[in-house]
């Protein structure tokens, strides 16, 4: 059986997918760049899993629950689970200027800083720290992404969180 979901393996996702693997023997991981790159095609994954975290949600605002009830005919919610996220950190380098990268579903937390900054969403916080260490000003990510600090950054916030995650089987009820 195959698991889908967010890929590369420095994601959230794919270290839930390791968690699950331990308990379903079974299961082989497919990493995707995005997760409307499954969402989209569920036709091509029928009859395979997708394990998506609760609190996900697209650049366009679209939630997990809007897509619970919109693919309802096409993928069952059949297990949850929760675990701990490596812990996030806002991270600031004080020399670059512009931008403010992270996730979708940290926006929020992003929104809560009052920098005059454009705030650019990507597909995962690994993107958000690749995307940052080009011309960012500012991040969310994992902690585990962040080797060692330049000079000029500053981590601004630690925050450590539990996900709950749901795994679906595509293919319809």
């Amino acid at each position: 059986m195959i698991i889908n979901t967010l890929g590369p393996i420095a994601t959230d996702s794919y270290q839930a997918a390791k968690q699950y693997q331990q308990k379903h023997k079974n299961i082989a991981i497919k990493l995707h760049h995005d997760f409307m790159d499954i969402l989209v095609h569920l036709n091509l994954y029928e009859g395979e899993l997708l394990l998506i975290p609760m609190a996900y949600q697209n650049e366009n605002g679209k939630s997990l629950g809007d897509f619970h009830y919109q693919m309802i005919e096409n993928m069952k919610l059949i297990d949850c689970f929760l675990t701990d996220l490596d812990p996030l950190v806002v991270l600031k380098n004080h020399s670059m200027a512009k931008f403010f990268y992270t996730h979708p579903a940290t926006l929020k937390i992003a929104q809560c800083y009052n920098e005059d900054l454009k705030i650019k969403l990507v597909s995962s916080k690994f993107a958000a720290f690749q995307n940052y260490l080009k011309n960012g000003r500012m991040v969310i990510t994992n902690q585990k992404n962040v080797k060692r600090l330049k000079p000029d950054e500053e981590i601004i916030k630690i925050i450590h969180s539990k996900m709950s995650w749901c795994v679906y089987q595509i293919g319809g009820n």
